[in-house]
């Protein structure tokens, strides 16, 4: 909604990125000595959170795209038509991977003794059968147990999201879906199964927004794709 309003849009662009010119030092390591740099932004672009993603290939259909970005503290769920945010359709919601990785560490400390939120990331890293729980005594019955739980408590999470598309009604059978964020990596077979195979998932959704981004700067700018 930011966005949308041009003066708000501009506001924010002239207090990122000022006027004039701007002298920085720094250090490039430790034992390095401090070096002072000037310079001057002379070309200055503000885009939408999750625009980046539809532009990461040349392939992207560019029609009804639908942009999930499943970040640390927020999911952004943002519809595009042919580029343009289409506000009726977008929202941000709080399940993202902090939401995930709490409330698992809950439910497992609820079923088992205390599970830390740190435990809770290093499992979900893991794929497939690996997903579980690992006490220092091997224990079956919880490493069969905590996976249950945990597939569950994964797929449930990714139901959520879908839930929220269904609010804002959108009409899922005929849009594209790309799904970004560092989260999105962690829940890339519970996405597959809630949403379809024909999801696009970037090799490294992290940085999708800012890859695409730079595709964008520097066509606008030196002309060229890469």
């Amino acid at each position: 909604k930011d966005f949308e309003d041009v003066d708000i849009r501009n506001a924010y662009k002239e207090y990122i990125l000022p006027d004039g010119d701007i002298t920085i030092s720094y250090k490039t390591d430790n034992e390095s000595p401090t070096v002072t740099k000037t310079f001057r932004i002379i070309s200055k672009h503000v885009y939408p959170e999750t625009q980046g993603a539809l532009f990461l290939t040349n392939d992207i259909d560019v029609g009804t795209v639908a942009v999930i970005d499943i970040g640390h503290l927020n999911v952004n769920e943002t519809v595009y038509n042919n580029v343009e945010i289409d506000s009726l359709y977008s929202l941000t919601d709080t399940l993202g991977g902090n939401n995930l990785v709490t409330g698992l560490a809950q439910e497992l400390s609820s079923a088992f003794s205390l599970v830390d939120e740190k435990t809770v990331c290093r499992v979900l890293m893991k794929s497939g059968d690996a997903r579980h729980l690992e006490p220092t005594r091997p224990n079956p019955e919880i490493e069969q147990r905590s996976k249950e739980i945990i597939d569950e408590y994964t797929l449930n999470h990714v139901k959520a999201i879908r839930r929220l598309c269904d609010s804002k009604r959108w009409p899922v059978d005929f849009m594209n879906f790309i799904f970004i964020g560092g989260t999105s990596k962690l829940l890339k077979d519970e996405i597959y199964q809630v949403f379809g195979e024909d999801v696009f998932i970037p090799e490294r959704p992290e940085f999708a927004n800012v890859r695409g981004f730079l595709r964008i700067l520097v066509a606008k700018i030196a002309k060229v794709q890469i």
